[in-house]
């Protein structure tokens, strides 16, 4: 504790420095590797000067946890169960909520010129914070983190099973209900591989609604769907 308010007080940004204390739980050893965390692409594209290569190594140690928790969780249950419930956990859009309820859309830097936060580049962010937690301490420190500040916190494991929303089909039954005309149009694809994104604009009547993002096209329109069941108030 001593440690880290020596630290804490020679520290160049103390405020950003608190902040990570309060979201950790400790004081970060290896600051650079957090504000490395903390530093999306549109500011540095250089691989050694932004948050991406942290993002894949966190991925990979989520992955492993959320898998060791889920196995021993449930252990009658099948690989499609596991696996499925996985995915709801460590969905972009999942993480995403998470990462703003923690605060994270307040530290991340990037140049607000070229990009928007959204719930992408937060479960992203936070994925790089915990690669850069195994850097900075192991992966009994990554565990901790996950179990007790990610899931015993933020996810209802009861209340996640019954949170699936078909949003698509709830949209097109209102829009065939009333007589409207609706259609998913994919407006702009970025990237390659597990970084590309889809841009999906919802038209009801030939007018745009909503548009929603995601790594691939269904997602796109699910989120797209779920932004117009909210602007127009669909019950």
């Amino acid at each position: 504790m001593i440690i880290g308010w020596i630290k804490k007080w020679f520290a160049t940004d103390k405020k950003k420095y608190g902040k990570l204390h309060n979201l950790l739980g400790y004081y970060p050893g290896n600051m650079a590797v957090y504000n490395l965390a903390l530093k999306h692409i549109s500011l540095h594209p250089d691989p050694a000067k932004n948050n991406e290569r942290l993002e894949f190594l966190g991925d990979a140690v989520l992955d492993s946890i959320i898998a060791d928790f889920l196995f021993k969780k449930y252990p009658i249950k099948g690989e499609g169960f596991l696996t499925e419930v996985k995915s709801k956990i460590v969905s972009r859009k999942k993480l995403g909520e998470i990462s703003r309820r923690m605060g994270l859309d307040e530290m991340i830097t990037l140049d607000e010129n070229q990009v928007i936060i959204n719930e992408t580049i937060l479960g992203n962010t936070l994925e790089a914070i915990i690669g850069a937690i195994y850097l900075d301490k192991d992966y009994e420190a990554c565990r901790y983190f996950v179990l007790d500040k990610i899931i015993a916190p933020y996810i209802n494991m009861d209340q996640l099973m019954l949170d699936e929303i078909n949003y698509k089909s709830k949209l097109l039954e209102w829009a065939q209900s009333l007589g409207k005309k609706s259609l998913f149009h994919c407006v702009r694809e970025v990237g390659t591989g597990r970084k590309k994104q889809f841009w999906v604009d919802l038209l009801i009547d030939d007018k745009k609604i909503s548009t929603g993002i995601g790594t691939n096209k269904k997602n796109a329109e699910k989120e797209a769907a779920r932004l117009a069941i909210e602007k127009l108030n669909i019950q």
